[in-house]
């Protein structure tokens, strides 16, 4: 992805990685966010929160770890001044439209796919404002 010139980039980190503990996932979101402006240096970002788990599993997904990696992430994006689609809040209003314990089926897909097209397409003509 290197040498692509992004305008917007869209980005989400938390329903992998369960192995990790949310002290070693805030100490990593930093460097996540560091490595994306490397990459994309003139890009304005756009963070996804992280959705919730239908069925919880332990010692993988579970929703109130969600929330922790969502507090960790949001207090940061926050203060990096990163714009937030919080597709958490968003699809606990669409919790019929699991495909599985954790991935949600083509109807939700839509769903949260209109979202993030709309946000982008917001930050991009606040970049063609300003060229």
């Amino acid at each position: 992805m290197e040498n692509v010139p992004f305008k917007v980039v869209h980005f989400n980190n938390g329903m992998h990685g369960w192995t990790y503990s949310e002290n070693e996932y805030k100490s990593a979101f930093p460097s996540l966010v560091d490595e994306l402006h490397k990459i994309a240096p003139t890009a304005s970002f756009i963070w996804a929160t992280i959705t919730p788990v239908k069925t919880e599993s332990s010692p993988g997904p579970t929703n109130a770890r969600i929330d922790a990696r969502n507090s960790i992430a949001l207090a940061f994006v926050a203060k990096a001044g990163i714009p937030v689609d919080d597709e958490h809040e968003l699809m606990t209003h669409h919790t019929d439209q699991y495909e599985d314990n954790v991935h949600f089926n083509a109807v939700g897909a839509v769903i949260q796919g209109q979202r993030v097209a709309q946000l982008i397409r917001g930050l991009l003509s606040n970049v063609a404002g300003t060229l």
